[in-house]
């Protein structure tokens, strides 16, 4: 079950229609009472138009204590994603510095006009300190991929992926990819691939 407050402190049920688990988006589907109506929405802008050097604006709850904290910085890079192991990735991130803290997932990237340019989902993390959080690298799935993956598990419930659960490399000469390893109980396993 969840509960979700809203911008005016009162709080409502709410059950999970589906998600995307590698993008970490889920929907959830409030149940209002008769004439209730969810204050303080954001439209969505369009990520297509964002550029790197754009100032943008982090809304978040550091360590869920301090609601609507609010960061500013800008747009670093376009495009980016982020290997999650097991052969996923997280594509369509907006790479920003607008500083984000744990608790902010979840939380919208903005514009200058206020609108959700994206979902701030991750920091990078800096392998020469033992993986602790990296100052200046944020990232965010770009307004668009969200609102496709919303508007597809508000249709069907889920959100499907295609993954065949192979680790790859380019081959030398650039011309393809060959295959380095191939995970257990995948497709690409069933599929025969070596």
């Amino acid at each position: 079950s969840f509960e979700v407050q809203l911008m005016d402190g009162t709080t409502v049920n709410a059950t999970l229609v589906g998600g995307d688990p590698i993008q970490d988006v889920a929907v959830l589907k409030l149940e209002l009472k008769s004439g209730q109506s969810v204050p303080g929405t954001l439209s969505f802008g369009d990520s297509s138009t964002v550029a790197a050097g754009q100032q943008v604006i982090a809304i978040g709850t550091p360590y869920g204590e301090y609601p609507n904290s609010v960061s500013t910085g800008i747009v670093n890079a376009i495009d980016r994603s982020l290997d999650e192991g097991n052969g996923l990735s997280m594509p369509n991130l907006i790479q920003h510095d607008a500083p984000i803290y744990p608790g902010n997932s979840g939380g919208p990237l903005l514009n200058l006009n206020g609108e959700v340019i994206g979902m701030n989902v991750a920091a990078a993390t800096d392998p020469s300190t033992n993986g602790q959080t990296a100052t200046g690298i944020y990232f965010a799935i770009d307004s668009n991929t969200v609102k496709e993956i919303v508007n597809t598990v508000i249709k069907t419930g889920k959100y499907d992926r295609a993954y065949i659960g192979i680790q790859s490399q380019p081959t030398q000469d650039g011309s393809g990819v060959q295959v380095v390893s191939v995970e257990s109980g995948t497709p690409g396993e069933t599929a025969g691939l070596q």
